[in-house]
């Protein structure tokens, strides 16, 4: 469901209710919302069922459009639009994140065969990572002071994604900055023997004033959460 808040009485009101599941034996896994200037744009990841009979749907991943909510909303029956952008599910939300590029946002999903990201409207890039993933994160480009600075955004918003997985080699948890636009790996780390890395997010701080006075760049860095309670920061 879709609620607003708001008006005089600040009153919790339902929007609108997302369709069910595109076919039986499918979950919401996860949702990201994206505003313009007169709609509002909800990323949908599904996951399916093992046990699931029913015939494979063709929308794993989906962007439902509405307009926005004026000052005295009128609950919507039903989207205005909606795009299927993937017909394969998604097992976990660890899996997916948004980041804001050019004023929406862009939606990246991890598969065995690499990082896909959406548009509201269709498929805008693929990095061609292989191998079994367990979390990932896109690394927000950092705020600028207005320093002129390499620019860092790319067809996925960034250049930079965080992918943890497991190594091959010690089997133990491992993390991989990856840079999309020159399809490499630039930093590679392994994670404290029994630590599993659960979760990942993307972070950037606020341009800061140095002691002479001089305004200097943000930094962004890419923070992993592992199953022995610890968080692991990477920052450029």
């Amino acid at each position: 469901h879709i609620f607003t808040y708001g008006g005089g009485r600040h009153v919790l009101r339902s929007y609108l209710s997302i369709p069910p599941p595109p076919s039986p034996g499918m979950s919401v896994v996860t949702c990201k919302i994206s505003i313009s200037d007169n709609k509002a744009s909800v990323f949908v990841a599904y996951r399916r069922d093992s046990n699931a009979s029913s015939p494979r749907s063709n929308a794993g991943v989906c962007c439902y459009e509405m307009p926005l909510p004026g000052p005295s909303p009128t609950q919507l029956s039903a989207p205005s639009a909606r795009h299927d952008l993937d017909g394969r599910h998604v097992p976990t939300a660890s899996l997916c994140d948004a980041i804001v590029s050019k004023e929406e946002v862009l939606f990246t999903v991890a598969r065995p065969d690499g990082l896909y990201t959406y548009s509201n409207t269709q498929k805008v890039d693929v990095s061609p990572i292989d191998g079994s993933k367990l979390a990932i994160c896109v690394v927000p480009p950092p705020e600028s002071a207005g320093i002129a600075r390499e620019a860092v955004s790319g067809k996925a918003g960034s250049c930079f994604a965080l992918v943890a997985s497991t190594d091959a080699k010690s089997r133990r948890d491992a993390v991989d900055i990856y840079d999309a636009t020159n399809k490499l790996v630039v930093f590679h780390l392994l994670l404290s023997p029994g630590h599993r890395a659960v979760r990942a997010a993307g972070v950037t701080t606020p341009p800061t004033r140095s002691a002479d006075g001089t305004l200097r760049n943000g930094r962004s860095s890419a923070v992993v959460f592992t199953s022995g309670g610890s968080l692991v920061t990477l920052t450029e």
